[in-house]
C-alpha cells in the first residue's frame, strides 16, 4: 500500500507575514512599543511601533540630506510623506 504525503510550500505573502510577526515580537520592539504606549497614553502595537520607527528614520534622513541636492532631498521627502501616511492609515484603522 502506497502512502503519499503532500507538503505545501508557503507562499511569498506567508513568508513575509512570518518575517513581520517575528520582527514585531522581537523583544526590543515590544519594549519600545511599551515606551510609546506610556508616552502616548494609549496602546501601541509592535506593528505600529515599526511604522513610527520608519517615520523617525525618514525624518532623520531628510534632515541629514537637506543640503545634499534636490534629487536626494526629494527622495527622502517622499519617503517621509509615505511613512507618515502609513502611520496615519494604521492609526485610523485602530492600530
Amino acid at each position: 500500500m502506497k502512502q503519499t504525503i503532500s507538503i505545501s510550500k508557503p507562499t511569498l505573502s506567508e513568508k513575509n507575514m512570518n518575517l513581520t510577526s517575528r520582527i514585531a515580537n522581537w523583544t526590543p520592539i515590544v519594549r519600545l512599543a511599551a515606551l510609546y504606549s506610556a508616552l502616548l497614553e494609549e496602546p501601541v502595537s509592535p506593528i505600529c511601533t515599526l511604522r513610527i520607527l520608519n517615520a523617525q528614520l525618514a525624518l532623520f534622513a531628510l534632515c541629514l540630506t537637506a543640503n545634499a541636492g534636490i534629487v536626494v532631498t526629494t527622495i527622502c521627502l517622499t519617503w517621509f510623506a509615505l511613512s507618515i501616511y502609513a502611520c496615519k492609515k494604521d492609526y485610523a484603522t485602530g492600530h
